[in-house]
């Protein structure tokens, strides 16, 4: 009997100091290793809802368009010097073929054409069109060398960003950076093409023979600076495309039953596709 309490009271004594070991253990404080793992660790916060992101997306979509306009800027201003004779070639093959088309015409003359008066006609207008084809050349050549975009970024990447408004100027000015020179070449467009249409159609009225073929080649070729697109206006339709594709506004309109009228009310309706 007495070694029977003998031993529940060693074992009563073993188990109340393990359970004190413990409780000591789990209250002592943290170790230096201990600290140093948790100063290491990285806390992760939660991410915001897809609704929440969206609307913080509604408000400027030249800040959410990607790329933006700074970054399209640069990367076109890096690109600039080596695609420039590419993008003007439409231009140049239309003023070289007015050019020699009229070149073909002077001092060429038609059966017909015998007084000074007339041969002076038939010089003036072959001159007329050897001068629209240079200006046409000379003025690619200056597009080419004037650095469309490069002068604008150099401008812009010195200003410096500290908040959304600074961000948004910035954003801005080099959108209208990359509208201006599109804008440029749309309305050169409209007028290389009249011109020498006008000029190889004039040609055309009094050539003949081979000239005749060449200024109907002149005519054809006028229309080139239309049929090819160039780089500059591209850059700024994708920019403005991608920008509609941030958030697309679905305007209509339909019918609603009002209880309280009994009849039918139209209305406008608008739905956000993201």
């Amino acid at each position: 009997m007495k070694r029977f309490l003998s031993l529940a009271l060693a074992v009563s004594m073993s188990l109340s100091s393990t359970l004190s070991w413990a409780q000591e253990k789990k209250e002592a404080p943290p170790t230096a290793a201990a600290a140093v793992s948790r100063k290491d660790s990285v806390v992760i916060p939660l991410r915001e809802s897809k609704d929440e992101d969206i609307l913080k997306g509604l408000d400027y979509p030249e800040l959410q368009v990607v790329p933006r306009a700074t970054e399209r800027l640069q990367m076109e201003t890096q690109n600039e010097r080596e695609y420039g004779w590419i993008a003007f070639w439409p231009y140049q093959i239309s003023s070289l073929t007015t050019l020699f088309a009229g070149s073909r015409l002077r001092g060429n003359y038609k059966d017909g054409i015998d007084t000074a008066q007339e041969k002076k006609d038939n010089d003036n207008i072959a001159m007329s069109a050897m001068a629209v084809g240079i200006g046409g050349l000379g003025l690619s050549i200056f597009l080419i060398k004037s650095d469309l975009y490069g002068d604008s970024f150099r401008r812009i990447k010195g200003m410096k960003v500290s908040d959304k408004r600074s961000d948004l100027a910035r954003e801005r000015l080099s959108e209208e950076a990359l509208e201006k020179p599109a804008h440029l070449i749309n309305m050169l467009t409209t007028i290389s093409v009249t011109l020498n249409l006008l000029a190889n159609t004039a040609v055309l009225t009094q050539a003949t023979g081979d000239v005749r073929g060449y200024a109907a080649v002149g005519v054809v070729a006028s229309f080139l600076p239309w049929m090819f697109s160039n780089r500059y206006v591209d850059n700024w339709n994708k920019h403005l495309e991608y920008k509609r594709k941030i958030y697309t506004p679905l305007v209509g309109w339909d019918f609603q039953y009002q209880p309280k009228t009994a009849q039918l009310q139209p209305q406008l309706t608008m739905n956000w596709s993201f």
